[in-house]
């Protein structure tokens, strides 16, 4: 859903849409809400109980780069320090580093 808010700012809205721009940005802040509780009712730091697990890489890599791009974006990132704390530490992970870099041009 961060995506696409985004996306409708950036592309999408051709005139100011306030309506659509709340309606975005409170999907985006419920959301994140729901992953920053459930980081916390895991207790293991990643989505499931269990540890890491298919689900933190189907959603780590959204909040990973989401919380790098809307920095000083409309989302108050500061209410979810879960999500944060998640967020540095998908990036920690080998994988998710080589996945990053793939595509990438090569210097």
């Amino acid at each position: 859903m961060d995506a696409r808010l985004a996306c409708f700012r950036r592309r999408a809205a051709k005139e100011d849409v306030p309506y659509g721009k709340k309606r975005f940005l409170d999907e985006s802040v419920r959301v994140m809400g729901v992953l920053d509780k459930q980081l916390v009712t895991a207790g293991s730091g990643f989505v499931c109980s269990t540890g890491l697990s298919l689900a933190d890489f189907t959603v780590g890599p959204w909040f990973a780069r989401l919380t790098i791009g809307l920095k000083d974006g409309p989302v108050p990132l500061d209410d979810f320090p879960h999500i944060l704390k998640y967020a540095d530490d998908i990036r920690a992970i080998d994988t998710f580093k080589a996945a990053s870099a793939m595509g990438k041009p090569s210097e």
